[in-house]
C-alpha cells in the first residue's frame, strides 16, 4: 500500500494510499484501526442524524423525502476515501431506518444506501487519483438506467409555439464529460486549500459530478423497485413520472451541488486542510511522507 500524498489536520495527518484508503501517520497498525473505527462511527452517527432533516420531496414516493445528508458524501469522499466514505454511509443509513426514518425505496430497502453511496465512491477516487474507476462506475450505472425499459430517453418541450425533444439525462451526460476532462485533474492538482476560490471552484465541480451520478443510481433504483419489484408504476407511469422530473431535478441538484460545496470549502478551510502535496505526475511521496515511514 503506497503513500501518494497527505492531509494534515489539526494534530494529526493522514495519508491518502495509492488503494484509495486513508492511514493516519504516526500511529501504529492497531491505533490506526482504531481510528478508522472511531472515524467511521462518528461520520456515521453525523449521516444519520441528518438523514432525519428533509431537504426535498422525492417525486413518484408519497411520504418520502431527500434530507440534508445529501450534502455529506462529496466530505465524505475527499477525508474518508471511496471505501470507509461508503462504510460510512451504508451504516448510517441503518442506523436511520432502526429509529425509525422511513425509507425512499421501501420495496428496495436493503441497498437504499447505493445512490449517495456511489457518489462517495465517484469523488473518493477521483482523490485516489483512480479517475478511470470513476468513469467506469458512472457510465456503467448511466448504461443500465438508459437499458431499462421504463427509462424514457427523449423529452418533447414545447417552446414558442414549437415542440422539441431532449434526453432525460443530458445532465448526466454533461457530468460524465466534465469527469473525463482534464478539469478534474487539472482542480486535483491545485487543490492545496490555500485558494479560496480556487477551492471552491473545485468544489463545486466535484459536488456536481458526484451528485448526477447520486441522481441516476436514484432513478434506476426507482425504476426497479417501483417497476420491477412492486410494480405500481407501469411504463406510462414512468412516462409521466420521468417528464416531471426531467423538470425538477436541474433545480435539485444545482442546490445540493452549491450546498456540498460551500460545506466541503468550509470544513475542508477549517481543517486545513493541503492535497496532493507531492508531484502527482511522478507520483512521488513528498518529503514529509519519507520522514514518517
Amino acid at each position: 500500500m503506497k503513500e501518494i500524498s497527505s492531509v494534515p489536520t489539526r494534530g494529526l495527518q493522514i495519508a491518502l494510499t495509492s488503494d484509495g484508503a486513508r492511514k493516519f501517520i504516526g500511529l501504529s497498525p492497531l491505533e490506526n484501526r482504531t481510528r478508522r473505527i472511531a472515524t467511521v462511527s462518528a461520520f456515521a452517527a453525523l449521516y444519520a442524524a441528518l438523514r432525519f432533516i428533509p431537504f426535498s420531496v422525492v417525486i413518484g414516493s408519497p411520504g418520502a423525502f431527500f434530507s440534508f445528508s445529501d450534502f455529506l458524501p462529496l466530505l465524505y469522499g475527499i477525508l474518508l476515501g471511496p471505501y470507509l466514505g461508503v462504510l460510512s454511509v451504508a451504516i448510517g443509513t441503518y442506523v436511520s431506518f432502526a429509529l425509525a426514518r422511513p425509507p425512499i425505496f421501501p420495496e428496495f430497502l436493503p441497498f437504499e444506501f447505493l445512490p449517495a453511496a456511489v457518489n462517495v465512491l465517484i469523488v473518493g477516487f477521483i482523490f485516489s487519483q483512480k479517475k478511470r474507476n470513476s468513469i467506469l462506475i458512472f457510465s456503467l450505472i448511466l448504461l443500465a438506467f438508459g437499458l431499462h425499459p421504463f427509462t424514457l430517453h427523449l423529452v418533447p418541450i414545447s417552446t414558442f409555439g414549437t415542440s422539441i425533444t431532449f434526453p432525460f439525462y443530458w445532465l448526466h451526460l454533461v457530468a460524465i464529460v466534465l469527469l473525463a476532462s482534464p478539469l478534474v485533474d487539472k482542480f486535483v492538482k491545485r487543490f492545496r486549500g490555500k485558494q479560496t476560490g480556487t477551492l471552491l471552484s473545485g468544489m463545486i465541480l466535484f459536488a456536481f459530478i458526484g451528485t448526477m451520478s447520486q441522481h441516476i443510481t436514484g432513478a434506476f433504483l426507482t425504476e426497479i423497485s417501483k417497476g420491477n419489484i412492486a410494480r405500481v408504476l407501469d411504463l406510462q407511469g414512468f412516462s409521466a413520472l420521468w417528464r416531471i422530473v426531467f423538470v425538477a431535478y436541474p433545480f435539485e441538484r444545482a442546490i445540493i451541488t452549491l450546498a456540498s460545496a460551500l460545506l466541503g470549502a468550509a470544513v475542508l478551510r477549517s481543517l486545513n486542510t493541503t492535497f496532493f502535496k507531492q508531484d502527482i505526475e511522478t507520483n512521488k511521496p513528498h518529503d514529509d511522507l519519507r520522514r514518517n515511514k
